[in-house]
Formats: C-alpha cells, sequence, structure tokens
C-alpha cells in the first residue's frame, strides 16, 4: 500500500523544513519524528499511517489518512485529509523552466520579451498554480520598458534603509513596496540584496540592506520580508555574499580562499 508520514526533518536532512510525505514504501522513522513527544516513536514503524492498502496508485481526491502513534491501533495523534491529484511529468517540468525570455541571434545576452517580467513560469490553473511573475528589484519595481517609466515609486536606495537603524521603518517600507508589486501583478520581488560590504568601490553596494554589519543585516532583512510578504508578496533574498566587483562582471572571476 501507500505510507502517509510526517518527516520533521525533510528525508532526514537536519537543515531541511518538515513536510507530509506520502511513499509507496515504508520509510524508516526515528525518534527524531516523534509527533506527541512521548519518547516512544523509535522503532521505524511507528507514525506511518496506511490507507486502503492499494498498492497499484495512491487514492486521488480528498481523503482523511488516519495518524497513529505507538502501535497503530491505540494512541490517535490526529487526523490529516488531503487531496491528491495526479499532475503529469510534463506539467511538474513545466514548472521548472522559466519563459518570457527570447535568445538573439548570434552571440548576446537574452532579451526580455515586450511585458513579461524578469522572472516567468507558467500556471497551471486546473491545479490552483498560480504563474510566478517575480520583479527586479529589490529597492523598488524596476522599470524594464519605457512605458513604465514615470509609473514607479523611486524609494531610497536600502543603504539608505540601513543607515537608519531601525526596523520598524524597513518594515513600513517592505508593506508599502509589496503594495506596489502587487499593484502591477508582481507575486514576487527579487530582493532584499544582503550582501556586506567588503569593498568600498562595489558599484552595488548602494543597494546593500546589511552595509557593513552582518547583525544589522540580520535585523532588517527580517522586517523587510516581513512587511514584503504581509501584502501577499514574496521576498527572494539574494547577494548572499562576494557579490563585490560590477566591473567587467560578465567575464571576471570572483576567487575566495577558506578564510
Amino acid at each position: 500500500g501507500y505510507f502517509l508520514y510526517y518527516d520533521s526533518n525533510c528525508d532526514g536532512g537536519l537543515a531541511t523544513a518538515p513536510r507530509w510525505t506520502i511513499s509507496q514504501t515504508a520509510p524508516s522513522l526515528g525518534l527524531v519524528q516523534d509527533l506527541d513527544a512521548n519518547m516512544a516513536c523509535s522503532n521505524g514503524t511507528d507514525e506511518v499511517y496506511t490507507e486502503f492498502g492499494n498498492a497499484t496508485s495512491p487514492p486521488m481526491g480528498a481523503h482523511t489518512w488516519r495518524m497513529l502513534c505507538g502501535n497503530q491501533t491505540v494512541t490517535k495523534v490526529k487526523n490529516r485529509t488531503l487531496t491528491l491529484t495526479w499532475v503529469p511529468e510534463g506539467e511538474k517540468l513545466s514548472l521548472m523552466r522559466g519563459q518570457g525570455w527570447a535568445e538573439p541571434p548570434g552571440f548576446g545576452w537574452f532579451d526580455l520579451r515586450k511585458w513579461w517580467y524578469i522572472g516567468n513560469t507558467v500556471a497551471i490553473p486546473r491545479l490552483g498554480i498560480p504563474s510566478l511573475n517575480m520583479q527586479d528589484a529589490a529597492g523598488g519595481f524596476r522599470t524594464n520598458f519605457p512605458e513604465v517609466t514615470g509609473t514607479v515609486t523611486v524609494w531610497p536606495s536600502l543603504l539608505a534603509m540601513a543607515a537608519t537603524w531601525d526596523p520598524d521603518l524597513v518594515l513600513e517600507f517592505g508593506k508599502a513596496l509589496g503594495q506596489e508589486f502587487k499593484g502591477k501583478g508582481a507575486n514576487a520581488i527579487l530582493g532584499p540584496s544582503v550582501n556586506v560590504h567588503r569593498v568600498a568601490r562595489n558599484g552595488r553596494n548602494f543597494e546593500y540592506l546589511s552595509g557593513e554589519d552582518p547583525y544589522l543585516g540580520s535585523k532588517l532583512t527580517t522586517a523587510y520580508v516581513v512587511g514584503v510578504q504581509s501584502e501577499g508578496i514574496f521576498g527572494v533574498a539574494k547577494h548572499w555574499v562576494f557579490n563585490e566587483q560590477e566591473t567587467n562582471r560578465n567575464g571576471e572571476s570572483s576567487e575566495v580562499d577558506d578564510k
């Protein structure tokens, strides 16, 4: 049959988030998957939840999966109702590639087609999966086309925001930024940029929220993301480390030693 189980470390990876997993084979669970904290579920067969015993395919549609801990007949932990929908491989693959860019003839960088966002994925309406409309940048809606110029807010740079040392102000900025992106149909902001300044002459220092202080950056980044995402727009923190040079950016190699 099929097994439904809660993997608190996502396939045993200690740095990854928990999730619900459906499997055709019985999982090997350890004490780390002890849902009710009774220190009893550690023999590799507990906290596995089966339904129907159908070995040919998972049950499609909405079903309640029993979640039992211990001997699987006594202690009920909780129930979970899941709706399983068959997704063809082609639709899965469509979510893994972008669209909206054209490769020019000969040698050259890709061209963004008119009215597309910087990053785009297809929607699958029958599954309720929207398209991803991801747009630069961390400090404001990027004007890729002349028609957009004059329709966006020119916000203070993120380095100016860092100079305030004020998470509450950055939170309000994030909310306002999220509202503007939402109004233009985007659902993702490609920001904030959080690289810590190491080279004073770096051409992109103005857009890094951390300034020279990683601790300050950690506090302000949290406020920025919370503000943006309170408007239903997800943030994408980027430029983590060593994005220190704009000169010859398409050809230079940034080599960093272990230290």
